[in-house]
């Protein structure tokens, strides 16, 4: 995922295997499709602040490889400032963050950000600490210097995910740019290979993908902005709600996706004999056979004691 400024508004894990911890640097992958040159001379105060929104995923191997291409036009000092500090986030136990690009766009002229050495930098071990809360995802920022009013900033990252809890599947969504929203080029594109069985839906009105297959490889492309999407009253439930979405998933059902997590949730022999722990559920079980009043007294426990 990443934020930065105003433009982008992308489990369990069983045995995890730790990619890298900081950032990696390394050009494109062979399969990703350049955007379009973007020529920044040409751009006015009429064009849109989304000059570039580029989504490529390929779903491989049990893992979920997602390009991300950006570049915003700085319109107003309150967007100097903050996209003046680039921020990414990953997970480690699951795949990289992979930095291919960072770019100031200023008329004729490209300067390369990470000219030098300049790296980003983990900020802190855990995201949302300060909660105390331990999910895995660290934070990477960047600070840009010398960015003006007026320039186009350009960051172009990846993330893999390779979760473990999956057992070999994959899963991903991609949020579809739709109306009042504007953009110079927005693209959302999914590929995989041809002999995998993918199942993949998209719920936004008006989408017309072009799903194609080259080189072995199945793709489905949305190209452009959406039309505005029907609107549904405020008290309407949730449940009624159909988000400007494409999700993909290797999962042929429901129930693929229940026997795979099942396993994940099996209790029996993991408090061993005797430990403070089984004191604690031996102490609970004791005190009431109301199942209600045995989960406000496990809640009571996790709160007040464990830390």
């Amino acid at each position: 995922m990443v934020r930065y400024g105003l433009l982008v508004g992308a489990c369990m894990v069983a045995a995890p295997a730790f990619a890298s911890e900081t950032p990696l640097y390394q050009t494109a992958p062979a399969w990703i499709k350049a955007a379009a040159p973007i020529d920044a001379a040409k751009l006015d105060a009429a064009s849109p602040v989304i000059v570039l929104f580029d989504n490529q995923q390929r779903l491989e191997g049990g893992q979920v490889w997602s390009y991300v291409d950006t570049a915003t036009r700085i319109a107003s000092p309150e967007m100097l400032t903050q996209a003046g500090t680039l921020t990414a986030s990953w997970q480690p136990d699951q795949g990289d963050l992979i930095v291919h690009r960072v770019q100031i766009l200023r008329g004729g002229e490209t300067i390369d950000v990470l000219a030098g050495g300049k790296r980003f930098t983990v900020l802190r071990r855990e995201e949302r600490l300060e909660r105390l809360e331990m999910n895995g995802v660290l934070t990477a920022t960047l600070a840009v210097e010398g960015l003006r009013l007026g320039d186009v900033l350009r960051l172009t990252i990846s993330t893999t995910n390779k979760d473990a809890a999956l057992g070999g599947k994959v899963q991903t969504i991609a949020q579809l740019p739709v109306a009042p929203v504007r953009a110079g080029l927005a693209r959302i594109r999914l590929t995989w290979p041809e002999k995998d069985a993918v199942q993949w839906k998209t719920y936004a009105e008006g989408a017309k993908p072009l799903v194609t297959t080259a080189d072995g490889y199945r793709e489905v492309t949305f190209d452009g902005i959406l039309p505005k999407q029907p609107e549904l009253p405020n008290d309407a439930p949730v449940r009624f709600v159909r988000p400007p979405i494409v999700e993909a998933t290797t999962f042929a059902s429901w129930s693929a996706v229940s026997q795979t997590m099942a396993p994940l949730y099996a209790t029996a022999g993991l408090i061993p004999a005797g430990s403070p722990l089984a004191t604690e559920v031996a102490r609970i079980a004791a005190a009431t056979p109301d199942p209600l009043k045995r989960a406000a007294l496990a809640l009571e426990l996790v709160q007040g004691k464990i830390r």
